[in-house]
């Protein structure tokens, strides 16, 4: 029979998990460092030798965005990688492969325009717009239904 005890302790820059393995004759105890993607941002923004409140007003966050112990959320982690393309995001979030990319990150979304023929692009408007005034019908529709429905409701109540 094999037994599992986990031990996480740590601050906000480190986190350390201890496995304690168990079986009959035997304890082993794994020790695993687990760096979270708020130190690897000071990491990155050391190596490029970048001040924490510089950093915090480019990206319009808090002072205190550093301070505390909270974790990143994913509208934070998007702003951080549109100001820093050559961030690597898998490194951040994970850890896995190098801080920064070879070559740098283009945003397709940026150059669509030079992509796509001006035909097909005014094809894309076209269905965009199409799609939008479908889901203002619809939506519409369903307020109009909601709206009836507590009528409705009320008629009933008045029986």
């Amino acid at each position: 029979m094999i037994n599992y005890f986990y031990l996480s302790t740590g601050n906000d820059d480190v986190k350390i998990i201890k496995i304690f393995i168990t079986t009959k004759y035997i304890i082993k105890t794994f020790r695993i460092i687990i760096v979270t993607p708020k130190k690897r941002i000071v990491q990155f923004i050391d190596y490029k030798k970048i001040t924490k409140n510089k950093f915090c007003l480019k990206n319009l966050f808090s002072n205190s965005f550093f301070s505390n112990d909270s974790s990143i959320g994913s509208d934070k982690l998007i702003i951080i990688f549109r100001n820093y393309p050559e961030l690597n995001m898998d490194w951040v979030i994970t850890g896995r492969g190098e801080m920064m990319y070879e070559e740098p990150y283009v945003d397709p979304l940026k150059y669509a325009d030079a992509v796509l023929p001006p035909e097909q692009m005014e094809k894309l408007y076209q269905l965009f717009e199409e799609q939008e005034k479908r889901t203002r019908e619809i939506v519409q529709e369903e307020l109009k239904k909601k709206d009836k429905r507590k009528s409705d409701d009320v008629a009933a109540a008045g029986d």
